[in-house]
């Protein structure tokens, strides 16, 4: 561990910054235009509606900027991607530099005087006609849905992590859910950075929009922005989201799985009609015919609901909510007992985390087709990850055997380059249990720079990290340490 000392910094890069700086040839320049919100211009953008398909389909995206206050301080552009929330681009942008502006810390206040700040809304995620469905929830129109563990409240709406896939579920008649996916948030932000006409100086994301960084530097591992992720979480920290994203995604399978299965027929006999994927899917651990009926059920109903009634088919699965899981499955993958954390795919011990649990089930295939990597690679990537890493997650293969029958009409994107030069820095409090995404992880420890910051004390927590972030971002230093204890021992 390094005390906060001058002496702890080491290996400037801001040369290869320089080297990797281009302007793209073509590039339109961005007509900035006031706000509503102060200090921060908009302006909107037509980009591809879908980046992967066949379709010559555009759509519009809000991207946004907030100027120094001191324009001769300026260094170059910080791409901004704030944690899903239900603010515009303008809001959450005026949020985060204000915050910077506003601190009693001068490093902090660095940030904001040397960058114009940038953001691009991600889809789906903003008021406007893709959330229109869900408009009544302040009057209780989705209170119904609390019945079956959907937790609709104004906080846990505010978290989201994946607004798009609740979108995909409870207002599955929205033309644009289809196009919320990651893979388009990546496009989104290539577009914001070829018509700005500069590389970004600079990348800065909080809670789950580390996950979309994470995956911007897998799909560009040459990128050379220094990289601040503060307080990353998994994208499937919400938990209604999580699970929610996986039946979704997964209803033509649930369909084509479900045929084989009479409805009259036990349930037992039943679960073992059903192909190998979708056993291990619902988790083949699980002997009570009372488990493996509620799960047929579900499947059952998802497969032939209308869209406006399969909301409804989620239900009765137990005290754990918002997981949909069996109660028998939580337990088990909660127990301390080795013999009941078998991973059914061979490739380990399941951790004994709800974070493990929904980043299994809800990452199956969602929106992730680097997954149809064959078994024995996972494998042996899970081999390969640094398990000294923080809340490193090792249940890839289990996904990679599921989502080897998810077939796509699109190249999977990597998810852990060979080699990658992009700084990492991440701010994260000692003892915070949030999950840290997979994707974030392997973006750390590919990159060869990967530093995790902590403090169990707030204020020194926030002290450290604005010292490290304004020497890693503008002096282009980085910790000589994987792992800096901001607090003296």
């Amino acid at each position: 561990m390094d005390r906060i000392v001058p002496s702890v910094f080491r290996h400037a890069w801001l040369p290869l910054l320089a080297l990797a700086a281009s302007q793209d040839a073509g590039a339109t320049p961005v007509a900035w235009t006031p706000s509503a919100t102060p200090g921060v211009d908009c302006t909107s953008l037509s980009v591809p509606l879908d980046y992967h398909g066949d379709t010559a389909e555009t759509r519009q995206i809000e991207v946004c900027r907030m100027r120094p206050a001191e324009p001769a301080h300026r260094r170059g552009v910080m791409l901004l991607v704030p944690g899903e929330s239900d603010l515009t681009p303008a809001q959450a942008l005026s949020q985060q530099v204000e915050r910077w502006r506003q601190s009693t810390l001068d490093d902090w206040k660095a940030l904001a005087r040397t960058f114009d700040v940038v953001t691009v809304a991600p889809r789906g995620l903003t008021p406007g006609a893709d959330n229109a469905c869900l408009s009544a929830a302040d009057e209780g129109g989705l209170a119904t849905y609390r019945r079956f563990g959907i937790d609709t409240s104004a906080a846990n709406l505010d978290a989201a992590a994946n607004r798009a896939v609740l979108l995909a579920f409870t207002c599955s008649g929205d033309s644009m859910a289809p196009y919320a996916g990651i893979r388009q948030r990546l496009g989104d932000i290539e577009s914001l950075r070829s018509r700005l006409g500069e590389d970004f100086g600079a990348i800065y994301a909080t809670g789950q929009g580390a996950w979309v960084v994470a995956r911007y530097l897998a799909v560009h591992p040459g990128a050379m922005s220094p990289v601040v992720l503060d307080s990353p979480v998994d994208f499937t920290a919400t938990r209604w989201g999580a699970t929610l994203s996986g039946l979704m995604a997964r209803g033509a399978l649930y369909r084509n799985a479900l045929s084989l299965v009479d409805a009259s027929i036990d349930a037992t006999a039943g679960f073992a009609r059903l192909p190998a994927w979708f056993r291990v899917l619902v988790d083949d651990h699980i002997a009570e015919p009372r488990v493996l009926k509620n799960a047929l059920e579900v499947g059952r109903c998802m497969a032939s609901a209308s869209p406006e009634l399969r909301p409804y088919c989620a239900k009765g699965y137990g005290p754990v909510g918002a997981d949909f899981l069996p109660d028998a499955t939580f337990r088990l993958i909660a127990s301390d007992s080795p013999s009941d954390q078998e991973n059914l795919s061979g490739s380990g011990r399941k951790p004994t985390s709800q974070a493990h649990t929904r980043d299994v089930i809800a990452r199956a295939c969602v929106d992730d087709d680097s997954y149809r990597a064959p078994l024995g690679l996972w494998k042996q990537r899970i081999v390969g990850l640094d398990r000294e890493a923080p809340l490193a997650q090792y249940g890839e293969g289990f996904v990679g055997m599921v989502c080897s029958h998810w077939l796509r009409n699109v190249a999977p994107t990597p998810v852990h380059p060979d080699a990658g030069n992009t700084p990492v820095l991440a701010l994260r409090k000692e003892g915070d249990t949030a999950a840290m995404h997979t994707d974030i992880v392997k973006a750390m420890a590919s990159t060869r720079h990967g530093t995790l910051v902590m403090s169990k004390d707030p204020v020194m927590h926030d002290a450290c990290a604005a010292h490290l972030a304004r020497a890693f971002l503008i002096d282009g230093h980085r910790p000589a340490t994987p792992l800096v204890n901001c607090a003296a021992e």
